[in-house]
């Protein structure tokens, strides 16, 4: 942001909020999960399951009673967002400059998940002389994150999914909390499941973010037709890490501390010299580009056990003794320099050309392939200034076409020659540090990634733009793409995969969006904004060499990689129902039994083999869009936006296995008195536990329809801010995620994979004031 010339504005936004799970898993109650550890019983051959012998005397003893527990009331809260920002902005003909200051908290969904930052930032511009401009972007940030909730599994910092384990992975039947209001250790008696909450009491994990970057400029105009300019861009961020289990932690586990240290510098320089000129109704823009990029990461690691006390948790992590202390330390480092030739002509605002040609030399690659060219064209038609189109419903049409090669190097650094990691070597009775070769294999060929794209589209607007949009058709070939390729076989020297550029990939699609003035009164107005859009992917080749007989491209199975699909496509079973008791003699020859799940026999044999794997879709939505619809009358505005996202298809790997003692979601499984048709039988060996099937059965249309956002607010008339000697006030009050459509239930979100942090619903109130 800049600040405009005039009197100094000062601006207050306040807001404050709840949040919570977009979606709640249905798991098994009490009663719901007896019976499911009865129809196991009986799955397994026991014609007589007896209570004690399947649960627990806490389990017992909590069902006798009717009591259990949904892990999610437990382990989950409802969430809090507050955020406070103030700026002033102001300036004359000579310096603007825009400053602000804000802090943003929010106590996450799950307990120890909280989050503080404090940032400050500064735009300045000054107009030195007439022929010298200066200014500068800095901003300075602080940051707090308790992520206890990550440490309670086996520790990995990047883990945003770790607190959501227990839920389904503790007892419905299990104690929560002792006679005197604090958490069990264990859920239940056989001391087997430890129960999240006294791991939380028992645990740490903190991060600290300090961030700082300056972006300082000059422009030089030599002339009022030809101007130089020096962009630079710098950025400090330092992460610190801090862990810790206490010796209560887990019965014979001792104490362990972890302190991980970052700190990443990243700098930027652009020499941009740039010439604009007007002859008549011709206009020529010229740009010369010199640049370059460097990043520069270190990080260093201590771990250490049996730290002498609990109460300065890792911050004691000195006392420990050498020999139970551990060091590594690492570096990561890369650059890059660039040189951008553009030149564009225009004529009398109807037509023009633009053309450019980049080159870029990027560490990431060995030294005979390390520079790039990438070149690109566009043409546009401005049809509207065309005397023919006077009178014309089209008061803006504009038709374009582009083209361009565009590269690709974010990939790990160094790996186009031999790495090493830390190992420990053992001699005798003595184990040293030292170091061995990566596990994966080192390529000198690696090259950029490039990808080759054909564009056309237009741009209108019509009845004086109350409907205008745009449409865009799209083609995308991406070759040499980079990727970790699995090394099979035994005789491959330790390594388990290699960097390589990959064949190469083919995507096409359709971007449409139309924004509609659907009404304009007086104190009444009605817009209506939509998109929708589909993509298309395939994999086209997967090398140069990898061909069948007839010299057409093979596929990678390994890799799960298979030519004309999506590049995410999911490669297995299919599976077309439940195994029923009225076909019990014709499963029999299927060599399975009711309750089992119907495989498709895809190349009709008779037997199901790995040769009846088939394509059942992938991630990848086949067409998406939204709506959003925005009502103003006077002060109140109230806008709320439709999403769409449809051909969506997932691995929903929330669902549990059905085999052991564990919470489990409620689906409607098989059962001799329940002939379900979607899932199999429970108990041991059922398909989900394991098995050819486990995944296929797991495969679900992720589809959906989201109430994505809702938003009221409503401005005070200048009559009454006036009086009060202020600006502008406005207040509101905003709603996000509120609702899925989807048949995908049994998880936190259709969004999002078992692996990430489920999307959440947030209501905001909020304020905006102006001085």
């Amino acid at each position: 942001k800049k600040g405009a010339i005039g009197k100094a504005k000062i601006s207050v936004n306040a807001s404050t909020g709840y949040v919570n799970l977009a979606n709640r898993i249905n798991f098994m109650n009490g009663e719901e999960y007896v019976k499911y550890l009865i129809d196991s019983d009986i799955a397994g051959g026991n014609e007589n399951p007896k209570l004690n012998g399947f649960l627990d005397p806490v389990e017992l003893e909590n069902y006798i009673a009717g009591e259990d527990v949904d892990w999610q009331d437990v382990l989950l809260r409802t969430g809090r967002q507050n955020m406070i920002g103030i700026s002033a902005s102001g300036g004359n003909e000579k310096a603007r400059y825009y400053l602000n200051g804000d802090y943003y908290s929010e106590d996450g969904i799950v307990t120890h998940s909280d989050y503080e930052r404090f940032s400050l930032r500064f735009n300045g511009d000054y107009k030195v002389t007439d022929w010298l401009d200066i200014g500068a972007r800095v901003q300075l940030s602080k940051s707090f994150a308790d992520e206890t909730a990550n440490a309670i599994t086996e520790f990995n910092i990047n883990d945003g999914f770790a607190p959501f384990i227990p839920i389904s992975n503790n007892t419905p039947l299990g104690d929560v909390y002792n006679d005197d209001g604090t958490p069990t250790k264990f859920v239940k008696g056989d001391q087997f499941q430890i129960n999240p909450l006294h791991r939380y009491n028992e645990s740490v994990l903190d991060r600290f973010v300090t961030r700082a970057y300056v972006n300082p400029y000059i422009n030089v105009h030599f002339t009022k037709d030809l101007t130089y300019t020096l962009n630079t861009y710098a950025e400090d961020r330092e992460d610190f890490y801090g862990r810790f289990w206490s010796t209560n932690y887990a019965d014979g586990a001792p104490s362990t501390a972890q302190i991980t240290e970052t700190k990443g510098l990243t700098y930027l320089m652009d020499h941009i010299l740039t010439y604009k000129k007007y002859f008549g109704v011709h206009s020529i823009n010229a740009t010369a580009v010199y640049g370059f990029q460097t990043y520069d990461y270190r990080s260093s690691n201590t771990e250490a056990e049996n730290i002498p006390t609990n109460l300065l948790d890792y911050n004691a992590i000195g006392y420990a003794l050498s020999e139970d202390t551990q060091y590594d330390w690492s570096r990561d480092d890369w650059g890059k320099v660039y040189y951008v030739g553009r030149v564009g002509y225009s004529y009398d605002d109807r037509y023009s050309l633009t053309l450019t040609m980049r080159r870029d030399g990027s560490s990431r690659f060995g030294p005979n392939n390390r520079w790039g060219n990438f070149p690109s064209a566009s043409l546009a038609w401005n049809i509207h200034n065309e005397s023919f189109m006077e009178g014309n419903l089209f008061n803006f049409l504009k038709l374009r076409l582009s083209y361009g090669v565009m590269g690709n190097d974010r990939f790990p650094t160094y790996f186009y020659r031999a790495g090493t990691n830390n190992v420990q070597i053992i001699l005798g009775e003595e184990t040293f540090n030292g170091f061995g070769l990566n596990t994966t294999a080192s390529n000198p060929d690696l090259r950029w990634e490039t990808s080759k794209q054909i564009n056309g589209g237009f741009d209108f607007g019509i009845w004086k733009d109350k409907v205008s949009g745009s449409i865009d058709i799209y083609k995308t070939n991406t070759s040499d793409l980079l990727l970790f390729e699995t090394i099979i076989g035994v005789v491959n020297n330790g390594y388990t995969q290699y960097a390589s550029n990959v064949g190469e990939t083919e995507s096409h699609g359709v971007d449409l969006g139309i924004n509609v003035k659907a009404y304009k009164g007086k104190d009444f107005t009605w817009t209506i904004n939509a998109n929708w859009a589909f993509d298309r992917n395939k994999i086209v080749r997967l090398s140069q060499t990898s061909t069948d007989a007839d010299g057409k491209p093979i596929d990678n199975p390994a890799n799960g990689w298979f030519i004309g699909q999506d590049i995410r496509e999911i490669y297995d079973y299919e599976v077309i129902g439940i195994w029923q008791l009225d076909e019990a003699d014709e499963a029999a020859t299927w060599g399975v039994n009711p309750g089992d799940p119907k495989i498709n026999d895809v190349n009709g044999d008779g037997v199901i083999t790995s040769d009846d794997r088939t394509f059942l879709g992938n991630p990848t939505p086949t067409w998406y869009g939204g709506l959003n619809n925005t009502i103003s009358y006077k002060g109140i505005e109230l806008s709320a936006l439709v999403e769409i996202v449809q051909g969506v298809t997932r691995v929903n790997s929330y669902i549990g296995g059905f085999a052991g003692r564990s919470n489990q979601i409620a689906i409607d499984y098989w059962t001799p008195d329940n002939p379900s048709n979607e899932w199999p039988r429970v108990g041991a060996g059922n398909a989900l536990s394991g098995g050819l099937f486990t995944d296929a059965l797991k495969v679900q249309d992720a589809s959906f329809i989201s109430l994505r956002n809702v938003s009221l607010g409503y401005t005070l008339p200048k009559s009454i801010t006036d009086k009060v000697r202020i600006g502008s006030m406005s207040v509101y009050v905003r709603g996000n995620n509120l609702r899925y459509f989807t048949d995908y239930v049994h998880a936190f979100s259709p969004e999002s994979g078992s692996g990430s942090y489920p999307v959440t619903r947030v209501w905001l109130f909020g304020t905006k004031i102006v001085f």
